[in-house]
């Protein structure tokens, strides 16, 4: 054990000593012990004083474990120069003083003289060496602790229909799910048009159960009629709606050739007669129709997702009629005096005679103008013979036409 020459000596090792310990030395433990060491008058009541004081007793209580830990470093200091091995450090027991001590007192000592050893202040070493890589340490657990909290679990598209899914995935599970999970084009198509299928890696489809397609990474499915269809990979099933629009139109004669024409339930379409556009963005409309003949009426509706094309047809009976003679005799006795064409239901009639040389000799812009066998029906009389008629007309709702015939007047 190292001896001292006199009390300084003893004094400066215990204070470099007590700078290493992890707690502050209080201000005036040094004033005591200097007060306490120093040859004086009155270091009896001096000494009862100071025991008098609580706080002071707390002072002495550190200063005891002080000098208690400056005589296990001079121990250890003399075991190591006479060659021992031991490592071992006693840590001192607490003194009575501190045994003793007030819960409050002990609050109080915290405060003041321990703050440092649980706060990481700024500009502040830590004591512990091995402090910084625990603290790094807790730190990433912390972070990755927080990360599996804050990260929602992965979950695929099969599990969440039956409200169940599996937290935590291994990575080779979260990479064959992201292979397995493919793509719809249209899941709400409509009957007649095509829907892709496509995943990243070739797999075999099946299409309600039923496998169209093998080793490939993207099929086109087609739908002609409404209803659910079920698509697989394989791993993962999912469904496509396949909707229709059904539109029916009704139409209603209102007149000679004018008809009112409707779609049902509120839809609204572009309209087209014969392939041209009529009417826009109606539910209904009137259409007048003359021509004789079907006539195709065709609506595309506009307000639907399905944007369906229905059409009717319409059929135009002949509204007029027209019927040709080829022979009359004007000799007066009242019957077949006059050549005539009897019309009906038309809009325009032209009627022209001529005699074999091509002279014309009758001319009528109505059918209520007969020829009588005279020339213009007030010249000279036509001899009996072959003649020739040229008859224009056109009938409502028909196209425009000629006939040409060969009559024949005889008296």
């Amino acid at each position: 054990m190292n001896k001292f020459k006199d009390i300084s000596e003893f004094e400066h090792l215990l204070k470099s000593n007590l700078q290493k310990h992890s707690s502050p030395t209080p201000p005036d433990v040094w004033i005591n012990v200097a007060a306490s060491t120093a040859p004086s008058v009155g270091v009896l009541g001096q000494a009862m004083s100071f025991l008098s004081s609580t706080t002071n007793l707390l002072k002495l209580a550190l200063f005891v474990g002080g000098i208690a830990a400056v005589g296990i470093v001079i121990y250890n200091e003399n075991n190591a120069t006479s060659g021992s091995v031991s490592r071992t450090t006693r840590i001192p027991e607490q003194s009575d003083a501190i045994k003793t001590m007030t819960p409050e007192v002990i609050d109080s000592l915290a405060q003041t003289t321990n703050t440092e050893r649980f706060t990481d202040q700024p500009g502040t070493q830590p004591k512990d060496p091995n402090y910084s890589a625990i603290k790094n340490k807790n730190t990433e657990n912390t972070l990755q602790t927080d990360k599996l909290i804050s990260e929602p679990p992965i979950v695929s598209e099969s599990s969440q229909s039956t409200d169940k899914f599996e937290a935590v995935l291994p990575t080779n599970k979260i990479a064959a799910t992201i292979h397995s999970q493919f793509k719809i084009s249209n899941t709400k198509p409509c009957v007649g048009e095509t829907v892709s299928l496509t995943q990243a890696k070739p797999t075999n489809w099946y299409v309600n159960g039923v496998k169209v397609a093998q080793n490939t990474a993207t099929h086109v499915l087609k739908t002609p009629e409404a209803g659910i269809v079920f698509v697989s990979n394989g791993e993962q099933t999912k469904s496509i709606d396949v909707s229709s629009q059904t539109a029916h139109i009704t139409t209603q004669e209102i007149g000679p050739g004018k008809f009112r024409c409707e779609l049902e339930d509120g839809l609204i379409g572009n309209w087209h007669l014969d392939e041209k556009l009529v009417f826009t963005n109606a539910s209904v409309v009137d259409l007048e129709i003359l021509n004789v003949g079907t006539h195709t009426l065709k609506s595309t509706v506009v307000n639907h997702a399905c944007n369906a094309t229905v059409t009717k047809n319409i059929t135009i009976d002949p509204l007029g009629s027209i019927v040709f003679y080829e022979i009359f005799t004007p000799d007066g006795d009242g019957v077949n005096d006059f050549y005539s064409v009897d019309i009906v239901g038309y809009e325009n009639f032209s009627l022209q005679i001529f005699d074999n040389n091509n002279r014309r000799v009758f001319l009528s812009q109505t059918p209520d103008n007969k020829w009588n066998g005279k020339v213009n029906n007030e010249g000279s009389i036509c001899k009996n013979g072959s003649y020739y008629a040229k008859i224009s007309y056109k009938l409502k709702g028909e196209n425009p036409q000629v006939k040409s015939i060969k009559l024949f007047l005889k008296r």
